[in-house]
């Protein structure tokens, strides 16, 4: 037996499979996980408030808390002295969980120790430093 060779040489077809390398799939997913960071922060950022005291003692930017009933609602952003330099003016960032509480009545006080004859008040603002209450109106 012997084999016939064909007179024509057959052409072999040779397809290239597209498919999406590997190395791609971490750029994505760090896009994705970037995304997700980004608009939580902007769902999460709150409300920004002015308030006005007639001094700034205690009051440090970035580290006094806002406090409701305890419970630090936000944080204070910048200090700056008001037009005619006779207040100042105190911007705090309040959690977007309080937004409902902020109304034209709510009140902000800024708790600091006091001792005196009648007793002692402010004793959380001993131990962890000064900090502003709120009241909602």
């Amino acid at each position: 037996m012997s084999q016939e060779t064909p007179a024509s040489p057959t052409e072999a077809r040779i397809k290239t499979k597209r498919r999406i390398s590997p190395f791609w799939l971490l750029p994505v997913i760090a896009l994705m996980i970037a995304g997700w960071l980004i608009w939580t922060s902007y769902e999460d950022r709150g409300s920004t408030v002015t308030i006005d005291f007639q001094t700034a003692d205690g009051i440090v930017a970035g580290r006094t808390p806002v406090r409701f009933q305890g419970v630090e609602v936000g944080t204070v952003q910048d200090i700056s002295l008001g037009k005619g330099l006779n207040k100042i003016q105190v911007r705090v960032s309040i959690k977007s969980d309080m937004q409902d509480a902020l109304r034209s009545e709510t009140q902000f006080w800024l708790v600091t120790p006091k001792a005196s004859l009648a007793g002692v008040s402010g004793l959380d603002a001993l131990v962890g430093g000064n900090y502003i209450g709120m009241m909602p109106g």
